[in-house]
């Protein structure tokens, strides 16, 4: 940096302004000075003007300085102009100082935005009036909305959606279930509030539990079934081998001369003893069928077309339809559904959901069963619907409940089946459905 003797020259000035008073003052106590007494003063009056405006100039470019950082220019357009170059040089350090405050500040505001935007937990922060100044990608993924500018209007997704945030502000956790895409999602709020600025804010973490929930609950139904099928089978084995060893000895003994037994009482006795084998065979074959529910195989994943899957289950049980005069029609929305899968697991599954259709279409005037398949939001699915007898407000809770069954000779273990082969792909079955006006259910991967 050049050297400044600004200082110096200011300096010299105020004593040379002294200086020429001074002559004036003196001149004017002598006789006949009137020519050194007014050429002092005019000097002195010259250097005071001049000090002044260079003074005054120092404000103005002072005051460029501060009106460039108040209005952030912090580029070269933006300096202010100096004749000195030692005030260039500062006025050039100082904005360049701010500018790379500036540049470093938006780039960590980039950074931590980057950052919110792409974690995969939803987030959003709302200020006491309500206004919304955070809704993060997840959230609008979540909730299927693009960001609101205030909680009011969340009320597109669920009308207790705005009460529950105001009540989470206070208590920092609260639960809902909302109906999201067809479903009913139970998501936990929780809530931290902080004071910027003088305002309060509120943020907000929204966590969808569906997947832990039914995880849960399907842990729960293996290991009560496990204990089920092991105390059962401990206990059927042995008197299924019982009465099959006695009506043995008997069939043997009546054919024996030396038999006590008349043969009216002995025959009462094997038919009893087959009938008591007959029913601890029906239980055994009923145990296993159950016990397949924990039994699974890990599924071997492959890639395929959604409509391919379709089009095969739809051919393999087309004949029954048409024995039963159902109407079936598959269709895909156009796109390249793919879908990496156990393809024998999924196909089970849509037979199972096909065979649960053809009994709710029975007896119904023009029985009709869609199949739809197609990729939403970056997610492959499958929607099969019909116009059947739809399920029952009581029994929408308990049909995927292993053992529940409102089908006169169902086994209870279908949906559930089902369920678990999804959960097993990471991937969710859902539906809806009007008692007497049909049901409807998806399959999204």
């Amino acid at each position: 940096m050049a050297s400044d003797n600004t200082p110096w020259r200011i300096y010299l000035r105020i004593a040379a302004i002294g200086l020429f008073l001074w002559l004036f003052t003196f001149s004017l106590f002598q006789d006949r000075w009137y020519v050194t007494s007014f050429t002092a003063l005019i000097i002195a009056v010259f250097l005071s003007i001049e000090l002044a405006r260079n003074t005054q100039k120092h404000k103005r470019e002072l005051k460029a300085l501060l009106d460039a950082i108040r209005q952030k220019a912090y580029y070269d357009d933006g300096l202010p102009i100096s004749e000195k170059e030692t005030y260039r040089e500062t006025f050039s350090l100082i904005l360049s100082e701010m500018k790379n405050a500036r540049i470093e500040k938006e780039a960590h505001y980039q950074y931590l935005n980057h950052i919110v935007s792409h974690v995969q937990v939803a987030l959003l922060c709302f200020d006491e009036n309500g206004r919304i100044d955070l809704f993060n990608e997840s959230a609008s993924s979540l909730l299927g909305i693009g960001k609101p500018d205030n909680i009011r209007q969340l009320r597109r997704v669920d009308d207790a959606l705005e009460h529950v945030l105001m009540l989470v502000k206070d208590s920092g956790k609260e639960s809902l279930r909302i109906h999201l895409q067809g479903e009913v999602v139970p998501l936990v709020f929780y809530a931290s509030t902080f004071r910027l600025l003088d305002h309060f804010y509120c943020l907000v973490s929204i966590h969808n539990i569906k997947a832990e929930l039914d995880a849960q609950e399907m842990e729960s139904w293996k290991k009560l079934i496990r204990v089920l099928t092991h105390e059962i089978m401990n206990s059927v084995t042995p008197v299924k081998s019982l009465t099959r060893a006695l009506r043995d000895n008997l069939e043997k003994e009546e054919k024996s001369k030396t038999a006590e037994l008349n043969a009216t009482g002995r025959g009462e006795v094997i038919e009893a003893l087959r009938t008591i084998e007959g029913r601890s065979s029906g239980l055994l074959r009923f145990v296993d069928l159950y016990r397949s529910i924990t039994r699974l195989p890990e599924p071997e994943l492959s890639l395929f077309k959604a409509v391919d899957i379709v089009r095969n289950v739809v051919a393999l049980l087309k004949p029954d339809f048409q024995k039963d005069e159902i109407k079936i029609i598959s269709s895909h929305d156009g796109n390249e559904a793919m879908i990496n899968a156990d393809y024998d697991m999924i196909q089970q599954v849509l037979i199972n959901l096909l065979l649960n259709a053809q009994e709710a279409v029975k007896g119904k005037k023009n029985p009709l069963i869609k199949i739809l398949s197609g990729k939403q939001n970056g997610r492959t699915y499958i929607e099969l619907s019909d116009n059947g007898c739809g399920i029952s407000v009581e029994d929408a809770d308990q049909i995927f409940i292993p053992f529940f069954t409102t089908r006169k000779n169902g086994s209870g273990i279908g949906l559930s089946l089902s369920r678990q082969i999804m959960q097993l792909h990471k991937a969710n079955i859902s539906f809806e459905s009007r008692e007497g006006e049909g049901s409807r259910f998806w399959l999204r991967f």
